[in-house]
């Protein structure tokens, strides 16, 4: 972003996050469903994950995040890229994504 930090999703617990240049972790946005998503865990540290706990985890927004990407005219409009959505929902950053270099020339 604008600021220098880093953001991207995970996948399956749908977050978004950022790291700061300093390092620090923030979440930006979080719509996990806790429950399967930490069954999924317990059963991925086991070696016992399967399909049907997979299929299970994600949120309600765009279930299983896979990117995010800034926009608009201020590049302060967020757009969620999903695995299983079947839309592309988007939301009004605090924080402006940075200007890609080529915009420059």
């Amino acid at each position: 972003d604008a600021y220098g930090n880093l953001w991207g999703t995970l996948v399956m617990s749908d977050q978004i996050f950022a790291i700061t240049p300093e390092g620090d972790y923030h979440v930006i946005l979080d719509d996990d469903n806790e429950a399967a998503s930490e069954a999924l865990e317990t059963a991925f540290r086991n070696d016992e994950a399967t399909p049907e706990l997979m299929l299970a985890a994600g949120g309600t927004i765009a279930p299983w995040f896979a990117s995010v990407t800034f926009g608009g005219a201020d590049l302060k409009t967020a757009y969620i890229g999903s695995l299983r959505g079947t839309r592309i929902p988007y939301f009004t950053s605090p924080v402006a994504g940075l200007a890609m270099a080529h915009w420059h020339d």
